[in-house]
This record gives C-alpha cells, structure tokens and sequence, in this order.
C-alpha cells in the first residue's frame, strides 16, 4: 500500500470520528441549528414539523411546541407529541393557516425559541375570476385576463372564429393571466379562453370572452308618409359582430314599448299601417356579441287619409298548367316565427279565361269548421269568415288580393242524407265541396294531403305511420251540425257523407282560390 493511500485512509477516519459542534454566541446557551419549515398538507394527512437544537452545556433538552391563529398568540400544544424535537399530528381543515414554533429550554432554566412554519392544506386549482368580453376600436389595446388559485400556475390563450375549432395564441402575451393584444377589424367576434395549468399537470378552463369592435349605425332609419292599410319598412343598416335587432314605438318620445312581430327584429322592419299609428315615433335597439347596445335615431311615422287612386295590378303568374304546382303568397308552415312566413304552394286544379283554379298543397292551418257545435252552413261558419279576413290579411298582400277574383259560392245539399248546403256566397277564399273534391281530384294519392309543421302544432291530426291529415270540405254531412271532410286514408264514399263534427279541433284548412294570370 503505497504513503498516499494510506494517508488518505487516516484523514477519513479523523474526519469521521469528529463531531459537529454549533457556535455559540457570548452568553447563549442553546443554539437552534435547525429551524422548523412551512408544510402544506391535506386533512387527514400527518403534519411533520422538526426543530434541531444543542445546548453548550451538553444538558438534556424540554420541547414545547405552541401553535399561534394570527401569528403573534400562541398557546401551548397539548399533546404528548409536541414535547418531543419532532411533532407530528393529524392535519384538519381547521389547522390551515396556523403558524407553528417550538420553545426550547435547558434544566438551568435557559431558553431558546423557533422560528414559526404555517401549515396549511394545498392550493387546488381554481379560477376565481373569468374573462369578461371587450370592446375595442381597431387600432386600440384590448385586454382579456383570467384569475386562478393553485400552485406553479401557468397559462395559455386561445381563440376560435366559430366558437368550435380553437387555435394557440403565439404571442408572448399568450401565456400570461392578462392577454392584451391590438385591436384589429377582422378579429371581431372572436371567442378567447384560456387553460390554466398547475404543477401537478391539472387543468382548468376559463369560460369564453369575445372581443369585438364597437357597433356602429351608418344609416339611421327615415320618417315615413303613408296610407292607411299600406306596409311600410323601416332600415337601419349597423357594422359589428353578431348583431341582433329590436324595434320599439313611442307615443310621446318618452316611454317605449316593444314591438313583438318577428319583423320587429331584423334591421327592416316591414309592417301596415293603421290610423291609429299616426304620430307614433319608431327607434331600433342593436345589440352586439358582447351584448353592448345602442339606439338608432327616432324616425315618425305620418299616416296619410289621403285617397290614392287604384290601379289593377298586372298578373304576375303565367297561366299555369293543370296539375303543376305553383307559390302565391305567404303564410307561417315551418312553425319558426323567427324567419317569416313561407311562400305558399299550390296545386293548380282548373283554368279557364286567364284564371287558375288553385288549392293549397298543404294544409296550412288548423281549424274548426265553425267554433261552436251548432247548426250551421257554409254560408253562416267562422271558417268562411275566418277565411275570408284573417287568412286574407295575413297571407296575402293588397297587390296580391287584387288578383283574387271574387268568386260564386254554391253548396249542393247532400246527396245521400239531403242535409241543406245553404245560400250561394260570394267569397275570394273557400274550401271545395264533396262535388269539386270529386270532379278535380280523382284519385285516393291526389286527394292525400300532410299538415304543414306549423298546423301540426296546433294539435292538428297526423297519421303516424303516413303523415297525412284531414282536411275540411264545404258540404254538409248528414245534419247541419256535421261538415264533410277527406281523412287521412284520402278516401271518398258513401261514409265522406256522414262528415265530422262541425267544432273538431283536429282538422286542417286547404283554402281554394281562382287567381288571374297572364
């Protein structure tokens, strides 16, 4: 073995057989040379606090840990534990918080005293205060900033044109808490969100903040002068993301009230005019993403008594062929409100002198034949009436009545029970008889007919496995309390005579029409 190693071998035994001895300031006789460290911990779990101290007499040592609620009181520790340089306990709720120190005291009376550790339960991740949505000019800063609870948080932004596909913001700005970024046109109506992550790899998700720029008017709507019985549109035309519109009227410029057609919620409202909206005043509410609004300038409304002369409107329709299927007018079908009516179609049944003879395809609307179960003819039930005013409002427009000739009305009685078919009528609107149905649709498929989405919703009757409904006819069953109509099967026999109770709720309208063509 060679002097080196020898040597070596000596000054590690040396060294081993040394101990450590703490430095003692004049006058101290312990020395804490290990202070007690702050722990986190979940309730349930056992606390771990130690304290290391020597004495320069070499006397034993007395532990007493005491435990403080604001940092300043502490009370003794009661338990046999905390005599000892380790204290170790059971954590709870209520624990976190607390600071901890330990008292330390020789058998001469001298002491010494730990600094404090705070135990507490650990932090799980949370966020605490979402993104809210922005408003900014083009040009400008916008900020987005998200608040989270957890340990060795992290963040990362992201932002979706759709709402659905979302994408990484790169900026450096992107893995902050606080996002600003410069405003720009096109990101307008972008969702933004940001995932926080903590040490441990947990996630959360913030909620969704969008940024837009500010909606602006660049067209306020103009005051109007028109007729009675005329339709009339008020416009705004408005820039921003996502907008949405609600017109309101006032009649003093005071107090407002909101309009509730669905036209009252476009950027032209469409709707006639009435005597009674002379003077009134109309303003439109647009709100953007953000749910920001503002009010377009007031435009009044000026009803006119003034008579202008008529002129007959030109035919718009060619004469179609029988058996096409063509649009006229409008009316509700697929039971949203929301987007207007639908145009109508029509099944073209007879022509003859630049006229058609039309039925609709569907049927549009549930109806009963009369509302009360009485003895009635077509001449006298709420359904002509009904007809005759309401449909015709709502389905047609002025230009449009006026291709709707009036047309002659007879009810042959019926021919199996001889129940009255009542006076002749003079009507633009009417639903076909026993003999019409007969003469124009002459097979059970033609006279099969679906309700619209919209009659369906009015309880009105559909066949599960078909789809198909029933529909009213003019004639009268076998007494004047009952009115026929086809089922959903589309047949037509000696029972079609019997017919249905004249209040049925079940029953669907195909209103019939002669239109003029060119």
């Amino acid at each position: 073995m060679t002097l080196k190693k020898i040597a070596a071998i000596v000054l590690a035994a040396l060294i081993s057989c040394m101990s450590f001895t703490p430095a003692f300031a004049e006058g101290q006789a312990i020395v804490i040379t290990g202070q007690p460290a702050s722990v986190q911990a979940e309730a349930g779990c056992t606390v771990s606090l130690k304290v290391d101290a020597a004495s320069e007499l070499g006397a034993e040592l007395i532990y007493q840990w005491q435990y403080s609620k604001d940092g300043v009181n502490f009370v003794n520790c009661t338990s046999k534990a905390a005599s000892n340089a380790v204290f170790e306990f059971k954590m709870y709720k209520s624990f976190s918080g607390r600071s901890y120190r330990c008292v330390i005291k020789d058998k001469e009376g001298n002491t010494s005293i730990s600094e404090s550790a705070v135990i507490s339960l650990p932090v799980t991740l949370a966020i605490t205060s979402q993104p809210a949505n922005a408003i900014a000019e083009a040009g400008t800063k916008a900020s987005l900033a998200v608040t989270a609870d957890g340990d060795g948080l992290t963040y990362q932004w992201y932002y979706s044109t759709d709402g659905t596909s979302w994408k990484k913001c790169t900026s450096s700005n992107g893995t902050k808490s606080k996002m600003t970024l410069k405003m720009n046109a096109s990101y307008s109506g972008r969702s933004y969100k940001s995932i926080v992550t903590d040490k441990l790899g947990n996630k959360a998700e913030s909620d969704t903040a969008i940024i837009s720029v500010p909606a602006k008017i660049t067209k306020q709507p103009a005051d109007i002068e028109a007729q009675t019985g005329e339709y009339v549109t008020l416009a705004v035309t408005a820039e921003g993301a996502g907008l949405s519109y609600q017109w309101q009227y006032s009649n003093d410029g005071v107090n407002w009230t909101m309009c509730t057609s669905s036209a009252s919620k476009k950027a032209q409202f469409k709707f006639k005019l009435y005597e009674k909206y002379n003077g009134r005043i109309y303003r439109c509410i647009i709100t953007d993403i953000c749910g920001n609004s503002i009010k377009s300038d007031p435009a009044a409304i000026k009803v006119s008594d003034q008579e202008q002369p008529e002129t007959e409107p030109e035919p718009t329709m060619e004469l179609p062929k029988v058996g096409a299927t063509v649009t006229f007018g409008a009316y509700e079908q697929d039971n949203n409100t929301e987007n207007g009516a639908e145009p109508i179609e029509w099944i073209v049944l007879d022509t003859k002198d630049k006229q058609a003879l039309l039925i609709s395809k569907y049927g549009l609307d549930q109806k009963c034949y009369n509302d009360e179960y009485e003895e009635v003819t077509w001449e006298s039930c709420s359904l002509r009436q009904w007809l005759n005013t309401t449909f015709a409002g709502t389905a047609f427009t002025d230009s449009e009545l006026k291709l709707i000739p009036d047309t002659q009305v007879s009810t042959a009685d019926n021919a199996v029970y001889g129940t009255e078919g009542g006076n002749d009528t003079t009507d633009k609107i009417f639903i076909l008889s026993i003999e019409e149905t007969s003469k124009y649709l002459t097979t059970v498929k033609s006279r099969l007919a679906q309700p619209t989405a919209y009659a369906a919703s009015k309880n009105a009757f559909v066949n599960a496995s078909t789809g198909t409904t029933w529909w009213w006819m003019r004639s009268p069953g076998d007494v004047a309390s009952i009115a026929t109509g086809i089922k959903d099967d589309g047949e037509l026999n000696e029972l079609t005579y019997l017919g249905i109770c004249v209040d049925a709720i079940q029953v669907c309208v195909r209103p019939a029409i002669w239109v003029k063509c060119k």
